[in-house]
């Protein structure tokens, strides 16, 4: 049986199934505002933003509850599995956070543009700032740092 909170490294295995299901559905999630009864495009335009964004919370939570860090680019199976489990779960509490409060961020300008009848572009641009600054900030996020 796959344990995924424990210390023992005989027991953490490497698992890419949680990601596979997660991608699939994160894909229908994307498509399925198309078929909402609604007639503005802008809002369902914000829909599907809105999605990728909390899709990015979702990963990060799943990554965070499972322990699975080595699904983030940079981080290897073998260097997760030599970490404990209290580093690896602060390693993905970051990127948690950080991602949420991008969403966050977000949902709330979303809310706003459509009130406001402000342009999709604006969003757009604002959801890619938000994402490029947590990117870049986690640059410096090294798993040697969450002792």
């Amino acid at each position: 049986m796959l344990n995924l909170g424990s210390d023992s490294m005989e027991t953490y295995e490497k698992s890419y199934k949680g990601l596979v299901i997660f991608l699939v559905i994160y894909l229908a999630a994307m498509f399925l505002p198309i078929f909402l009864p609604i007639d503005d495009y802008r809002l369902i335009t914000r829909i599907v933003l809105n999605i990728c964004s909390g899709g990015i919370v979702v990963l990060c939570w799943m990554m965070y509850r499972n322990e699975r860090i080595y699904w983030i680019n940079g981080i290897s199976f073998e260097q997760a599995k030599r970490a404990a489990s209290d580093q690896r779960k602060e390693y993905a509490l970051w990127y948690l956070r950080h991602f949420g409060n991008a969403a966050l961020i977000f949902l709330i300008f979303s809310v706003a543009a459509q009130n406001l009848h402000l342009s999709i572009v604006l969003d757009t641009l604002v959801l890619t700032a938000l994402l490029i600054i947590v990117a870049i900030k986690s640059i410096k996020v090294k798993l040697e740092n969450f002792d």
